[in-house]
């Protein structure tokens, strides 16, 4: 009799007892199932992990040891699985970290002096007395309640003048006139170079803004 010949059965592939993820690119894993958590590990692309259990909380994050024991979450997005999965254990993951809010930069405690702003109140001439006005303004919220000078001298020919100021609110300006006087020079350029706090008594959280020049013709008496 002929020979009986067994039909050639495909072959099922079978599925590994304990389910896995495979990687699908390069998957970060981490503490909890969200991305607002902090990695504890991660896995290459094509590398694969056993499943240790699913998030309860819904969100498809699976529960994977790593290669080198270490756990954590992954997203269901990144991976591929193989196995069965419908009795994993129900993994309940830590409390979201909380994010801890940005100290604010303490507030200076010290004033902050400066001169805004030097004007005349006329035409300088020689031999005639005009007023020099300096704007004096403290740009910090602390109050100073001590004296201290505003000033003004003339170039070329280095002639000064002064006012004291008994102090000066939080957030204030001030207009202070100096009296002036140039008996000397004429029909030339002039300079006053006016500072506040002339003699540094005020200890301040920023000393370069006590200056300020201002430059005008001194007119022929």
């Amino acid at each position: 009799p002929p020979p009986v010949t067994q039909p050639t059965l495909p072959l099922v592939p079978t599925q590994p007892s304990t389910p896995q993820v495979t990687a699908n690119l390069n998957a970060n894993v981490r503490s909890g199932d969200s991305t607002q958590y902090p990695f504890v590990g991660s896995l290459s692309t094509g590398s694969t992990a056993p499943i240790v259990g699913i998030s309860n909380t819904g969100s498809g994050w699976y529960y994977v040891r790593l290669p080198n024991g270490r756990e954590g979450f992954i997203s269901p997005t990144v991976v591929t699985v193989t196995g069965d999965t419908s009795n994993l254990q129900r993994i309940t993951p830590p409390p979201v970290p909380i994010t801890p809010t940005p100290t604010p930069s303490p507030t200076s405690a010290l004033p902050d002096l400066s001169v805004s702003n030097v004007r005349f109140d006329r035409t300088i001439r020689q031999g005639e007395s005009f007023q020099t006005i300096v704007t004096v303004v403290n740009n910090s919220p602390v109050a100073i309640g001590q004296s201290f000078a505003v000033a003004c001298n003339f170039r070329p020919m280095n002639t000064f003048f002064s006012s004291t100021l008994n102090g000066i609110g939080a957030f204030t300006q001030i207009d202070i006139a100096l009296t002036s006087q140039l008996d000397s020079g004429g029909g030339g350029n002039i300079t006053a170079e006016c500072a506040v706090d002339v003699n540094n008594l005020i200890a301040e959280s920023n000393e370069g803004n006590n200056f300020l020049n201002l430059t005008a013709m001194l007119a022929a008496p």
